[in-house]
């Protein structure tokens, strides 16, 4: 299961009713840019979308590929993409239920730099959904080529025998026999405790947005860097949450982050999942954000 999920993920199998590659759709920029699928002089299929306009424009997989989720699951998310000049591009998950009365989506935002690079991110699974679909696109006037795309989860992973609620799975009574027996242990161990290091790159307008979700249940003492690398000032303010959906402000005033400044902003309270609303108060500004945490 510890395997990319998604459906001619580098757009190589045809589809005989278009030309463009099975199992994707054009999904935002119908009208405001132009989508081709074409072979690279490396031999690499891809998709590429030339958008005309400060409006995004993306593709998006076709729902008859959905990729079967479970609430609290981590999965990875990540694309091989290019630009001809830097650009900010967004991969979206989009979430899917019986029970949702609409879909729910997170969204990763990067700043592309010309170079075909790997850009990736951690999600958490949201309460309740069953399906997810991954959409990818370019945000304002420019090219972008997609060469590949990966969703693959992190967690259960494939070494302990669980299903996907993350259960571990005994199979007969000697397998419970061999947990109770005692153990001899000879020489020294280390206690190895969990840790977490995720960095972003986003950018900041007059729009409220937030960071990737952080899932936070192992850790003891977390806390997130905020470096304003952008030339106008920045306000973040924590938020926490007990299922990834519902989220409260976090009781501390808002943080204003001047150009060229870095904060540091620790919760003084816990839930299991934690993240960061970023905003200006006036034009847009580039925020590189740490999370750091250990058990």
């Amino acid at each position: 299961m510890n395997e990319n999920q998604v459906f001619n993920h580098n757009f190589i199998y045809p589809n005989d009713m278009v030309n463009f590659p099975a199992g994707w759709q054009i999904f935002k920029g119908h009208n405001t840019a132009s989508f081709y699928w074409e072979l690279d002089s490396k031999q690499n299929y891809r998709v590429g979308i030339k958008n005309k306009k400060n409006t995004p424009a993306s593709i998006c997989q076709e729902p008859f590929y959905n990729i079967p989720v479970y609430e609290k699951q981590v999965w990875e998310i990540g694309a091989m993409l290019k630009v001809n000049h830097k650009s900010w591009a967004t991969i979206r998950v989009h979430f899917t239920s019986r029970s949702f009365s609409r879909p729910l989506s997170i969204s990763l935002d990067f700043l592309l730099e010309p170079i075909c690079h790997n850009y990736s991110g951690i999600i958490t699974i949201p309460q309740g959904a069953d399906y997810a679909m991954l959409e990818i696109g370019i945000e304002e006037a420019g090219c972008m080529w997609i060469e590949d795309v990966n969703f693959k989860r992190v967690f259960p992973i494939e070494k302990y025998d669980m299903d996907a609620r993350g259960r571990l799975n005994i199979n007969n009574v000697e397998s419970v026999t061999r947990i109770l027996e005692p153990v001899d242990v000879n020489g020294t161990f280390e206690l190895v405790k969990p840790n977490k290091d995720f960095v972003e790159d986003v950018k900041a307008d007059t729009i409220k947005r937030h960071s990737t979700i952080q899932d936070v249940f192992n850790l003891s003492t977390y806390s997130f860097c905020v470096i304003n690398e952008g030339t106008n000032e920045a306000v973040v303010q924590m938020q926490l949450s007990p299922n990834g959906i519902n989220w409260a402000e976090d009781p501390i005033a808002d943080d204003h982050i001047d150009s060229g400044q870095l904060k540091i902003l620790v919760y003084n309270r816990f839930a299991r999942y934690v993240r960061l609303k970023y905003w200006t108060d006036n034009g847009i500004t580039k925020l590189r954000i740490y999370f750091q945490g250990q058990g």
